[in-house]
């Protein structure tokens, strides 16, 4: 937005009033929010929610009155189609925007250095929910960042493992993949040891630094948390590694006898982890096609396995070139869909996705909450002004047997 058209709407406090709620503003950081990574991109399915509960219908098996008959017989018995009802409830993200009253007061007679200040609290807080909305897709929807991998005993250096709680072949995850969704200035909940710290530190060695000397227990699951009653536990987003499961029950009903509500779940090796290989990948992209109703549109991994993949082509000489996507993005082919990185993908899988079968279930989009008709609201008892940027959504899929889970890939 130009500057000239912040600076002709008053004070420096209605100003910034004005500018976030602009709808101009809102529809730009909910489209950079939304398309953070070409898989985000691809969730183009939308409906609209009136409340925290969704319903939808479920047709969980075609009407059966069919049958061949013989001259003159009486026709099969009457059939109808069966539904059932899945039904969730959508989650709530925030990123807070934060500004003093002296940064405020330090810029208003300077024009650009008012509008890059404004400009620059924006970026952060919309930065920040794309990073969590980036990583939440990608978890179970119970919130943990991962686990303790060694008892501590008053150390703020501890060693973490499994992210997003998954289960890996241990032995095979490097260092990086062990931190991956810990961030610094992050505040975490250590559930079992009932501890709430904020990571000073990332390193490259696979353990984070607290604020403060701690004693964990190993096993101990890690949370966003800032106090008690204040933690994303049960409280985020069921991503990928939830929904895309085969057991236990979704959206209310039992993945039991409903081979339409079970994804496919394909293991590379017998337990010890295996190499990825391309007639691996056949069974995996067909098991989709054969249970499903589509096959696969996407395929989404971590670095180190389209590295293996990489590999594997060139070891049987055979090279792709670059496929170019909307959005800039760009990946490597297989079977003629888009092989591609997220940085946020848990390790050791390959999940192909069938994009047109994922929605979001929105009852709020991105936007800054202004319900009492201001966004920027004074922090008590501090000289300072916060706004809130929220959604209220959930990630479903109504067909989960279009999409694969391949997992345990270590090289």
């Amino acid at each position: 937005m130009a500057r000239q058209v912040i600076y002709d709407r008053g004070g420096a406090l209605s100003t910034i009033n004005a500018l976030l709620k602009d709808d101009t503003l809102t529809e730009k950081i909910q489209d950079l929010v939304n398309r953070k990574t070409y898989m985000l991109s691809q969730i183009r399915q939308e409906e609209p929610t009136h409340g925290r509960q969704f319903i939808f219908p479920l047709e969980t098996n075609a009407s059966q009155g069919v049958g061949a008959r013989g001259e003159n017989v009486v026709l099969p018995d009457p059939g109808f189609a069966e539904f059932d009802q899945a039904l969730g409830n959508v989650k709530y993200l925030y990123s807070l925007m934060y500004i003093t009253g002296p940064a405020i007061s330090a810029t208003q007679g300077n024009k650009a250095a008012y509008a890059d200040a404004l400009k620059t609290a924006l970026r952060t807080t919309r930065e920040g929910l794309e990073l969590d909305l980036a990583r939440q897709v990608w978890g179970d929807g119970s919130g943990v960042l991962g686990v303790v991998q060694t008892t501590s005993a008053g150390s703020a250096t501890i060693a973490v493992t499994r992210p997003y709680g998954l289960t890996y072949i241990d032995a095979a995850l490097s260092t990086s993949d062990k931190t991956k969704t810990f961030r610094r200035k992050m505040n975490v909940f250590i559930a079992t040891d009932n501890v709430y710290a904020q990571v000073t530190q990332v390193n490259s060695n696979g353990t984070i630094t607290l604020n403060a000397a701690v004693s964990v227990t190993q096993g101990s699951l890690i949370y966003r948390g800032d106090a008690v009653g204040r933690t994303s536990v049960n409280n985020e987003i069921t991503g990928l590694s939830g929904i895309l499961q085969a057991t236990g029950t979704y959206l209310g009903l039992s993945r039991t006898g409903r081979p339409e509500w079970q994804a496919n779940l394909v293991q590379v090796g017998t337990g010890a982890g295996g190499a990825v290989s391309l007639s691996g990948m056949r069974v995996a992209m067909d098991q989709a096609d054969i249970n499903g109703t589509a096959e696969p549109t996407l395929i989404v991994t971590s670095h180190a396995v389209r590295r293996s993949y990489e590999a594997l082509l060139t070891s049987q000489v055979r090279f792709t070139n670059p496929m170019k996507l909307e959005g800039g993005f760009s990946a490597i082919e297989y079977d003629g869909k888009p092989l591609m990185v997220d940085k946020d993908a848990p390790p050791q899988r390959i999940f192909y996705l069938h994009m047109p079968s994922i929605t979001w279930m929105m009852m709020e989009d991105i936007q800054f909450m202004q319900r009492d008709g201001t966004v920027l609201k004074a922090v008590d008892d501090t000289d300072a002004y916060k706004a809130v940027l929220f959604t209220y959504r959930e990630l479903v899929t109504r067909q989960p047997a279009n999409q694969t889970v391949q997992f345990d890939a270590t090289s």
